[in-house]
């Protein structure tokens, strides 16, 4: 089955605008979390995986690779004090 770009509300999550395949976030999407933080990046099976960003509700952020909704791989963390950490994530 081919994706498919749409918007969809997920109850207790937020809003999710991008590619689905078989009713699941699969390619490249934005997700918008109830709470204000944002996610873009990649999706592969309902969850966030491959390359993407994270923007945290107090001004920070993760840039980098990501498994089964989780830092994996390399990445960089910007702190909302000013710090950075550049590494790999298990």
């Amino acid at each position: 089955m081919s994706a498919v770009p749409k918007t969809i509300l997920l109850p207790g999550v937020g809003e999710y605008h991008g590619f689905l395949v078989n009713d699941m976030r699969h390619g490249v999407g934005r997700l918008e979390f109830e709470d204000g933080e944002l996610y873009e990046g990649e999706c592969f099976e309902d969850k966030m995986q491959g390359r993407g960003v994270y923007f945290y509700i107090d001004g920070g952020k993760y840039e980098g690779q990501w498994l089964d909704d989780k830092h994996h791989g390399f990445g960089v963390s910007y702190f909302s004090e000013g710090d950075r950490f550049d590494g790999h994530w298990c």
